[in-house]
């Protein structure tokens, strides 16, 4: 087998979360987390290894008290870094975060403000909006991403819109599975010709030269498959890995349960070893945006390489 290399990891930190989405479990799992010498640890792995980049995720990372000594090791280090939040501490760590170097922070939006603060709590689509004119003021690249939902499925001219304003890009992908318990039917999906009615107007959108949909034409219309299957070609496994809180390494997880996934221990083997012994786990598509993305800058989303729905 080819030697498999880390070039880009998606790394949750911590499951805490300071919002109950109602289309996410992840504030539910209880996980030990890493110490910071073990997450330093691992980060030097992976540098040794060729990471450029990670984006880190959650829960919400900014609940990390070791934040941004995390992200001034990553940067020693030269690896890019991405930040996924839903916005709510931005204001609050900027004199920590605003001489960093991060490549951007990708800032969740479900819609208007009634139809945001309904999905996350009162006062999120005001701390979205106050993170984004906190980052711009202080130079830090922003973008939107938006998990498509019953209850935002009616709104996306109301995103289109936001995103034009702003001048700022925003990336779609279906509420699937309750991320960690993939067996529960996620009562949020949104109704298929809905969303399948959503994806085709995206699809025009960008057809037309609408530059802030982030979604690439190409995922787009793999993205018209949901809810699939549809199996393809990917870096999951192979260049991209995924870190859980307690040093769990996985192919992916986005989902998926993630009980029922091969994974491997960063700390009792390092790295190298881990992602070497990982099987591969069987997918029958994949509905992540950022994943989707690189795939198709790779070609793996051309009409030869799908099969399924």
């Amino acid at each position: 087998m080819k030697e498999r290399r880390p070039l880009l990891i998606s790394w949750a930190l911590t499951n805490r979360c300071n919002q109950r989405c109602l289309y996410c479990l992840v504030w539910k799992k209880k996980t030990v987390e890493l110490t910071s010498r073990q997450v330093y640890g691992i980060i030097e792995d992976l540098a040794n290894l060729g990471t450029v980049r990670i984006c880190f995720t959650g829960g919400e990372c900014f609940l990390r008290e070791d934040f941004c000594k995390i992200l001034d090791f990553v940067q020693k280090k030269n690896i890019l870094v991405e930040i996924s939040s839903n916005g709510a501490l931005i204001k609050k760590k900027l004199s920590a975060i605003k001489d960093k170097k991060i490549h951007i922070i990708c800032l969740s939006l479900d819609g208007p403000q009634k139809v945001h603060d309904y999905v996350r709590g009162k006062g999120s689509f005001r701390n979205v909006l106050e993170a984004f004119y906190v980052c711009c003021k202080n130079n830090i690249s922003v973008a939107f991403r938006t998990v498509l939902s019953r209850y935002n499925i009616s709104h996306i001219e109301f995103l289109l819109r936001l995103s034009e304003k702003f001048k700022v890009k925003i990336v779609f992908q279906p509420a699937t599975a309750l991320l960690y318990t993939s067996s529960l039917r996620n009562p949020f999906t949104p109704p298929v010709g809905e969303y399948r009615r959503v994806i085709r107007q995206l699809i025009k959108e960008k057809e037309r030269g609408n530059e802030f949909i982030a979604n690439s034409e190409e995922a787009l219309r793999y993205l018209l498959r949901w809810p699939g299957p549809s199996k393809m070609p990917c870096i999951s496994g192979k260049s991209f890995f995924h870190i859980e809180p307690d040093g769990e390494i996985y192919p992916c997880i986005w989902g998926k349960d993630i009980e029922k996934l091969p994974h491997r221990d960063c700390l009792k083997t390092g790295v190298r070893k881990a992602i070497q012994e990982l099987p591969q786990s069987e997918c029958e598509g994949c509905w992540n945006g950022a994943t989707l993305d690189v795939n198709a800058r790779c070609g793996f989303l051309r009409r030869g390489n799908l099969t399924g729905c």
